[in-house]
């Protein structure tokens, strides 16, 4: 399954790279980058400089250079240099981390088990007890950046999986708008009437959905949440699979993958375009359905529920962790509860949901933007499956997926891979994977 969070296209590297952490050791003390914090006769310089580390999203360059000189106007003595990374920012982390040169404070999502297991962050938890009422917080968010009852952060935002829809597309087939508590079967129902072959040609023009459903929605996880035992060998996750199977070959609502790669009918422009009916979309993506698609009538909606199962929506978070070597970690501190007041985290609310729940439910009441249905954001936040924050995730990950690639590439040639055979493999691999972990 494509998954959003951009773990799986930008972390390729990582397995490789952490051998250099190994061997040189994230945990030793480092010369940063920059740092002004002490003169060389130990007295107090008059500025410290930190170091912030992102990804570069020109959606949001501007916000993050206006959240530093908002900073650095109530704490003058201290000055935040920027560094927005392009492509594999992961690798770039790792790169900087085994090389001695760490930034003080950077972002980390999905791949926080990754670096943490290694040692990279600064322990928060005695600073958080201190200065934050973490009562106010999504209890469910908190552990995400949790290891051995340690804190490392507090995510700053939720993301979370969904569908979007086309409004004007259900109305032309005469659809009702889709609910929040809608279920499979009107989902299918759906998105037949939305396929459309227009000119009679033979090629679909519009089809009723691009993407896949995630598979939490059928009770099915690849790997428990502890990452000691693969989970994918199972009925539901099979169930998962011959439904998207369906959806392609039997009902053909779906394109096959060599069509979605092909045909492009993935992104924001398959949709503006009305490849598709439905998509599947992430939270970060909507400031980009906001700017393409200004002009078109769309709104999201949650996943169907599957037969007795509860609703269920893949999640992850992102946050902003000093590293364990900071010199600086009390400015480091002041800088992450800057990152994570109110007023930031309404201004991030835009492409993500809130992690205070008072702030959440502000920008719900607030919200004069697309989508009209933001409020299933924290109808949903009980029902959240991230994938665990364990330190060989982009591995496990890597064997999974491998395995679903494995079944929809070959399906309908001579040797088609049946999902029950592909995911007992994966599994056999992500175990072996876990019980070298564990040996080490």
């Amino acid at each position: 399954m494509k998954q959003f969070e951009q773990t799986r296209r930008i972390v390729t590297a990582l397995g490789a790279l952490f051998l250099v952490l190994i061997i040189t050791g994230c945990g030793q003390e480092s010369t940063p980058a920059a740092v002004t914090g002490t003169t060389p006769d130990g007295t107090k310089a008059e500025k410290v400089k930190l170091l912030w580390l992102m990804g570069r999203d020109e959606t949001q360059s501007a916000l993050l250079r206006s959240t530093i000189q908002s900073f650095e106007a109530k704490h003058p003595n201290i000055e935040v240099e920027l560094q927005e990374i392009s492509g594999n920012y992961y690798q770039k982390v790792t790169v900087m981390l085994a090389g001695g040169t760490p930034p003080d404070i950077l972002w980390m999502g999905q791949a926080f088990g990754e670096f943490a297991a290694r040692g990279a962050f600064l322990d928060l938890t005695s600073r958080i007890a201190a200065d934050i009422d973490i009562s106010e917080f999504y209890p469910e968010v908190l552990n995400w950046y949790t290891v051995n009852g340690k804190q490392y952060g507090i995510p700053h935002g939720i993301d979370m999986q969904m569908i979007i829809y086309n409004k004007k597309a259900f109305e032309e087939a005469g659809l009702a708008q889709p609910k929040d508590d809608w279920t499979i079967e009107a989902f299918v129902a759906a998105a037949q009437k939305l396929t459309l072959d227009r000119d009679g040609d033979g090629r679909i023009d519009q089809y009723g959905f691009s993407g896949r459903l995630p598979h939490c929605i059928w009770g099915a996880h690849f790997v428990s949440k502890d990452g000691t035992i693969a989970l994918c060998d199972t009925p539901q996750m099979a169930a998962w699979a011959r439904f998207h199977l369906d959806m392609v070959h039997k009902w053909k609502v779906s394109p096959s993958s060599e069509k979605f790669k092909s045909e492009g009918l993935e992104g924001v422009s398959a949709f503006r375009q009305g490849r598709a009916a439905m998509m599947e979309c992430a939270t970060f993506l909507l400031p980009q359905y906001r700017e393409k698609c200004a002009d078109m009538e769309w709104d999201i909606v949650a996943s169907p529920t599957v037969g007795d199962n509860e609703r269920a929506h893949w999640a992850s978070s992102s946050a902003f962790l000093a590293t364990a070597n900071t010199p600086h970690p009390d400015e480091a501190w002041l800088f992450i509860q800057h990152l994570i007041s109110d007023d930031l985290q309404m201004a991030f609310s835009g492409q993500s949901l809130p992690s205070k729940k008072r702030v959440a439910r502000k920008f719900v009441e607030e919200n004069t933007l697309k989508p009209p249905n933001i409020k299933c954001l924290i109808d949903s936040v009980d029902y959240l499956h991230p994938f665990p924050r364990v330190a060989n995730l982009n591995e496990l990950e890597s064997h999974f997926n491998d395995s679903v690639d494995r079944i929809f590439v070959s399906y309908g040639s001579k040797k088609p891979v049946a999902p029950e055979a592909a995911f007992k493999e994966a599994a056999r691999r992500m175990d072996a994977t876990i019980a070298k972990r564990m040996r080490r």
